[in-house]
């Protein structure tokens, strides 16, 4: 199985997207993959080629990340909810399944509250931040912690992510990140939602990810032995959790 290339333009930027090739006619939801903060959809990629068979799925590149076009002032989840929206609108998908890793959780929660009927489901992978962590001295301590968890090649992946991306944005949109009220944001979602937390995450705690579940009235799933960046380390096993929630929302709808 193998990726292709989907350039698509919004405001003037090309965004930029890796597909799945390898996939079934009968799949109803595709999957749009956001990644992480300063990152580029490049990690996920293991995760979008176990989810082939199954699912169609698209990782797309935000703004800014990893060398990504974008505008140089801060950008927050909102504003990067919005690319994705008219992204969603540009490529006629349907109805969608969202996926976020980390930061890539409050964009895909942002743009689940502004598409509506597009989202059929989003699944929140270790959403950030912890609202008990809203510091970046902690976070960064923490993502210090994470990094033990993690193969020399994801950390190969996103030292050239974050070197592309360059420091002074990091620092712009790790404090955006901080900001966000997701505890609020959590409240409003009605699409129906999944979390998904490595069992040994330390930027997003069992009682924080147990406790977003609880606002987004969603369920909790916990891959055990796996870290902040589950959707590498693990991708087997987060693409089973994520086909058997897009069933259930095939189901749901079916009946």
């Amino acid at each position: 199985m193998s990726t292709s290339i989907v350039w698509t333009r919004i405001e003037r930027e090309p965004v930029r997207a890796q597909m799945t090739t390898a996939t079934p006619a009968q799949a109803r939801h595709p999957v749009v993959a956001l990644p992480g903060l300063g990152l580029t959809g490049q990690y996920l990629l293991p995760l979008a080629l176990e989810l082939a068979p199954h699912l169609r799925t698209y990782v797309v590149d935000l703004p800014g990340s990893g060398g990504a076009p974008g505008p140089a002032g801060r950008l927050q989840a909102g504003q990067l909810a919005v690319v994705v929206e008219r992204w969603l609108q540009a490529n006629e998908l349907g109805e969608v399944v969202l996926f976020g890793n980390s930061y890539g959780s409050e964009v895909a929660l942002e743009t689940a509250l502004r598409a509506g009927s597009r989202i059929a489901g989003v699944v929140l992978g270790a959403p950030t931040p912890d609202p008990s962590a809203r510091s970046l001295a902690r976070q960064l301590g923490r993502l210090a912690r994470a990094a033990a968890y993690a193969s020399p090649r994801l950390l190969a992946i996103a030292l050239r992510d974050y070197r592309r991306t360059g420091l002074r944005l990091l620092l712009r949109e790790s404090a955006a990140a901080l900001d966000e009220p997701i505890v609020e944001r959590l409240k409003e979602l009605r699409t129906p939602a999944l979390v998904v937390r490595g069992g040994r995450d330390p930027v997003v705690p069992q009682r924080w990810a147990e406790e977003a579940a609880r606002l987004a009235n969603a369920e909790l799933a916990v891959v055990p032995d796996a870290g902040h960046a589950a959707p590498y380390a693990r991708p087997h096993d987060v693409a089973r959790l994520i086909v058997a929630f897009a069933a259930g929302l095939s189901g749901a709808r079916a009946d």
